[in-house]
This record gives C-alpha cells, structure tokens and sequence, in this order.
C-alpha cells in the first residue's frame, strides 16, 4: 500500500553513505560517482513516496555546483535523472496501466476536497471560514472550500519562497570546495520535510514525522 515510509527512509539513508566514504576533516570530497550513487538511491526512494523528491533537490543544486563547467554538469546531471528514469520504467512496465495508474498520485498532490486531516492551517481556515466569512453557517461547504483554496495557495507560494531559500544557501555552501555537504544537506532536508508536514501537506498522518526524524538522528543530539 501507500504506506511504504520505512523503505523510503531506508533508501534515504542508504543514499548517504557514498557522501560519507571521507572523512570530516579530510580535504578530499565525494567524487562524482559517489553523488551519482547517492542521487540514484533518493529517486529509488521518490519512487517509493514522492515528498522524497525534496531531498532530490538537495543532492542535485549542490552537486551541480561542485561540477567544474556547464557540460559536466549536463553530463553528470543528466545522467543521474536518465538512470532515474530508466529504472523508473523497468519497475512500472510489469503493472502499467496509464493513465490511470498516475490518478492517485494526482489526487494527493492536488490535495483534494475531502483530503483535509491535521492540517495545521486548518485551524485558521476554520475559524475564518466559520466565525468571520459565515457565521450562520448558510453554506459552509463552500465557505470553507474557498477559504482553503487561497490557504493552499498562500501556504505553497510561502514553501516555494522557503525551498529557494534553502536551495540557494546550499548552492553557495558548495562553492567552497574544501566544506563537506553532507550535514548542510541533511539539515536542509530536515528542516524541509518539517516544514511541509506542518504548512503544506493537507493530509497528515503520524508516521509522517519518521521523515524528518530519520535524518535528524545523523545529526546529533543538537
């Protein structure tokens, strides 16, 4: 089923360990293999669940960085996403069915009407929707819709600014050849998962915190 979060964990971590051959304080990095290997294994984990697809970024903006000039990057990059694909579509022939194999997917991106469950805006939506918008509650279906239409739509575009953010910091962090990555990438893929279960997803269930938590125990105690 669905809930396949622990695979998907698993190969997140598992993606780190070529990033990770070196040592802390070694001058050496990772090679471009190793991000290779380490990139394929978060797309094995998208394929799992797709919120994985954020830590995706992470691997690929500050490996791009490191990358010496614009071909090696199409090179490499391209390379990453075509095995990506390549596994992708020798794992779905057995069971294609398109399109309507995709219309799950579909329904929980969009967040669909009736896919509101520990939705922490929910609680704002609620109280304008009900005490402000509508308070004798004539049609509250449709109140409530219109108001979590524009909050998905102001808590997205607050996300999108926060992943650029995230982005751009790791891409400049990448531009010190002699800074290890790993943790910086960890951390932002921490923060983020955080932040989408508690601004972005409208369908929350608990096991969703094994995200964050399963990267923040490479992290320490801190």
């Amino acid at each position: 089923n669905a809930h396949n979060d622990a695979l998907m964990a698993t190969l997140v971590l598992l993606s780190v360990v070529p990033l990770v051959g070196v040592g802390r304080r070694s001058s050496s990095q990772p090679t471009n293999l190793r991000w290779l290997l380490g990139t394929f294994c978060v797309g094995m984990s998208a394929l799992i669940k797709y919120t994985t697809g954020l830590v995706g970024l992470f691997y690929v903006v500050p490996w791009a960085r490191r990358l010496s000039s614009w071909p090696a990057r199409a090179l490499w990059i391209g390379g990453a996403v075509a095995l990506v694909v390549g596994a992708t579509v020798v794992l779905y022939l057995p069971w294609i069915d398109f399109p309507r194999a995709f219309q799950p997917l579909l329904v929980a991106a969009g967040g669909k009407s009736w896919m509101y469950s520990n939705w922490a805006p929910d609680l704002a939506v609620l109280t304008i929707s009900d005490q402000l918008l509508d308070p004798n509650g004539l049609n509250p279906d449709a109140t409530r819709e219109l108001v979590r239409f524009w909050a998905k739509v102001v808590t997205r575009g607050l996300f999108a600014v926060y992943l650029g953010w995230e982005l751009v910091r790791l891409w400049r962090l990448a531009g010190d050849r002699d800074t290890s990555l790993v943790e910086p990438i960890l951390e932002a893929s921490t923060r983020a998962f955080v932040v989408l279960i508690l601004l972005v997803l409208t369908w929350v269930l608990e096991w969703y915190w094994m995200w964050p938590f399963a990267l923040a125990t490479l992290l320490g105690w801190r």
